[in-house]
């Protein structure tokens, strides 16, 4: 089972239920390894199997829902927390200054790959690898200065306010077009 294999719906609350429990699942996770008493991807598993119970409140107490989601949900949050130990372990070995300087470094790589393409001398492979740099440096300087939430804030706030900028010059270009339509029929 996949997330390829399940509705729209079924995603849609899996991402609700993924952004309302990541700051808990990091706390669990993060407790579970200062103790180092309990297996931290076990603990993950309760922590994904808490998530797939709300998402099964969500989808109206669907007992099939419930059993698409909770692996999951549990493969979701355990590669999340792999991922953070891996920051974790990276920051302790090359020390924060070093990862902001490298964050620098990979978008102004992808900005030369870009740069590139637009010139016709570009390479797709080149701008994905690029990408993948970024996201994934991006998510360490998150991750550095505990950024998560405020990130996804603003992140909401700036796609709204891109749909509302792109509307409006949607509603623009149709009047203008409207009104030429118009002008040529006088």
């Amino acid at each position: 089972m996949s997330l390829v294999d399940l509705s729209l719906d079924e995603c849609l609350i899996i991402q609700q239920a993924l952004e309302r429990n990541m700051h808990w699942w990091d706390k669990q996770y993060w407790k579970c390894l200062k103790q180092s008493k309990t297996d931290p991807i076990e603990n993950v598993r309760k922590a994904a199997s808490e998530v797939a119970i709300t998402c099964n409140t969500q989808a109206n107490d669907n007992q099939a829902v419930h059993r698409k989601l909770e692996p999951i949900v549990d493969q979701l949050c355990i590669q999340h927390c792999k991922e953070y130990q891996l920051y974790t372990d990276i920051i302790a070995h090359w020390g924060k200054d070093r990862q902001c300087i490298c964050a620098i470094e990979e978008l102004a790589e992808l900005q030369k790959e870009l740069t590139k393409q637009l010139k016709g001398e570009g390479n797709i492979d080149h701008i994905a690898e690029e990408i993948a740099d970024c996201e994934i440096i991006l998510a360490q300087i998150k991750y550095i200065y505990n950024l998560d939430n405020e990130v996804a804030k603003q992140r909401d706030y700036k796609l709204k306010r891109l749909r509302i900028i792109l509307d409006a010059e949607l509603v623009h270009a149709r009047l203008n077009k409207e009104l030429a339509t118009h002008g040529d029929q006088k």
